[in-house]
């Protein structure tokens, strides 16, 4: 306790100074403190939260501008008999795949989260050396013409009667 009062006391950027008056003045000091840091870290966790929140929102907002691109759409895939519920969606095979086809194409982050390789391995060709850390460009692997056709087309139909994963076993 005693060193965290020092270094409170030694900290320029304290908007309020810790002085020398008595340990009880002090105690109520880093309450104070504490409560302003604990609400700085409340308010990151709030931010974490909102962010995950907001590429929701905007993954939403990607699929309903590409459909209300996509005019050409047949009535009849709208109008798609099931239970619109998430365990119903394998009955609505074309709103699957414009979830598939949107998560494809608009990507919330363009790398994934480095990875470090566990052991030497080579991926296309490139030879991984144990504990290196990779970083994948997943934006560039959603949009390489050897995988996809018309890559940069929105095109739902092309996960039609597929069983593609996009958790990231086949996508």
């Amino acid at each position: 306790m005693v060193d965290v009062l020092l270094q409170l006391a030694e900290d320029p950027n304290l908007d309020v100074k810790l002085e020398r008056y008595g340990v009880k003045d002090n105690l109520l000091l880093v309450s104070h403190l504490a409560t302003k840091y604990f609400f700085f870290h409340f308010m990151e966790l709030i931010n974490l939260i909102a962010g995950g929140t907001k590429s929701s929102t905007v993954t939403v907002e990607w699929a309903i501008l590409e459909m209300l691109k996509k005019l050409e759409i047949d009535k009849e895939r709208w109008v798609e008999e099931g239970v619109a519920k998430e365990k119903g969606i394998v009955n609505l095979p074309y709103i699957d795949s414009i979830a598939k086809e949107t998560m494809r194409l608009h990507l919330v982050a363009p790398m994934l989260v480095p990875h470090q390789a566990c052991e030497h391995c080579q991926v296309v060709g490139y030879d991984i050396l144990k504990c290196t850390r990779a970083l994948v460009n997943v934006w560039t692997n959603r949009r390489d013409l050897k995988v996809w056709e018309n890559p940069n087309e929105f095109w739902p139909e092309r996960f039609i009667g597929k069983t593609i994963d996009v958790k990231g076993h086949d996508f």
